[in-house]
């Protein structure tokens, strides 16, 4: 004999389909995840540079003379990004540890209840 009867292989053909469709899912779930908060990052973006320059619009022509042009552009274009950009990964990375977090703790009682 092989080893394998023929019940065991058709169990480890199930298994394997079932793990191929856990790895795609898990794949279309980090693309959409991916492409969501990135819109959201550049969504947070817009608005910071639209506030910052309104509020720029606001100052009395005095305060353009103590800032430089330099630094006017880079709080506009770069300051907003960065933290635009950091504020999306972080809520991504977060919701996504709370996520295994949940995942791995159900994972754990339904694998032994008693010790979990």
């Amino acid at each position: 004999k092989s080893g394998m009867d023929s019940a065991a292989m058709a169990k480890l053909g199930e298994y394997s389909v079932l793990l191929f469709g856990i790895f795609v899912l898990g794949g279309c779930a980090n693309f959409a995840r991916v492409h969501l908060f990135g819109n959201a990052a550049l969504r947070i973006v817009r608005n910071l540079r639209s506030r910052l320059y309104k509020s720029m619009l606001m100052q009395e022509v005095g305060w353009f003379d103590t800032k430089g042009t330099g630094e006017l552009i880079n709080r506009l274009s770069n300051d907003t990004l960065m933290v635009g950009t950091s504020l999306s990964q972080n809520v991504s990375d977060g919701l996504r540890s709370v996520a295994m977090i949940g995942v791995g703790t159900g994972m754990m009682i339904y694998t032994s209840p008693q010790l979990a």
